[in-house]
């Protein structure tokens, strides 16, 4: 580049060079800088090693890490039948606008005043409690109050998961997905004082977006934004035939055709 500049009469002449191979070598020398859980823990693996994780291992992954999941898509997908294989001992809730209240918030005898907990709620407590209080349970259920508690602590410091699904929230009236807030949100049951469930319980809950159900419903803000993930799920016919086709031993004509 050449610039002129005047001082009084004079003139000078400042000519200045830059070469493309200078810049390119210039650049080459810039390094990004890495953190140091990066230095301490380097990432080995190979790009052409990489792959995605399926939706059934996503789903898994978070409920193990004990967070609450939203799965959203259309009907015949998989989405329950996911969550029985991972987990065949799940607490099974179908949701329907002509459900009684009670089978999510319980009840109170209104002769005695005394609550009477939901049954998904017993079956959660039953599973983390001890022989002993199962048969205090069984003896009077208003024990199962009186133990919750202590039934939580001792949760605190187990791996196993206990599943809850409610099915169909995305499918029911927004009176009805109003009954779920607080399990949600903080795994109790708005019945009398409360009933508090184990810690290891993770609530999972399925439902159809608008676009693929005549009858589905908008999930109200505040109730969608208690979910830890929400996973919009589509046909993946690879993860159908790996995780379905195969196991299930589907003839080879049916899965050529899916693949045609």
């Amino acid at each position: 580049m050449h610039g002129t500049s005047a001082f009084g009469a004079e003139k000078v002449t400042v000519t200045l060079s830059y070469s493309a191979t200078e810049s390119k070598e210039e650049s080459s020398k810039i390094v990004e800088r890495k953190s140091r859980l990066q230095k301490l823990n380097p990432d080995t693996t190979n790009p052409q090693d990489r792959r995605r994780m399926t939706d059934t291992e996503i789903i898994h992954a978070w409920i193990e890490a004990g967070q609450s999941v939203l799965l959203r898509g259309p009907s015949g997908i998989g989405k329950t039948e996911r969550l029985n294989t991972l987990y065949p001992n799940l607490i099974y809730i179908k949701l329907t606008n002509n459900m009684f209240p009670e089978k999510v918030v319980g009840s109170m005898n209104l002769q005695t005043g005394q609550n009477i907990p939901p049954d998904f709620a017993k079956q959660a407590l039953l599973a983390c409690a001890t022989d002993e209080e199962r048969k205090l349970i069984s003896e009077n259920v208003q024990n199962l109050y009186d133990l919750a508690d202590e039934i939580y602590e001792r949760s605190q410091n187990s791996d196993e998961k206990i599943v809850i699904l409610l099915d169909e929230l995305l499918n029911v009236k927004p009176a009805v997905q109003s009954l779920v807030y607080t399990l949600v949100l903080n795994r109790l049951v708005e019945t009398g004082k409360g009933l508090k469930l184990p810690k290891n319980t993770v609530v999972v809950a399925t439902g159809n977006q608008k676009k693929y159900s005549s009858v589905a419903e908008d999930l109200a803000e505040p109730l969608e934004k208690r979910f830890d993930h929400i996973l919009d799920m589509q046909p993946k016919v690879g993860e159908w035939i790996n995780e379905y086709a195969i196991p299930n031993k589907i003839h080879p004509s049916v899965i050529g055709y899916i693949l045609s």
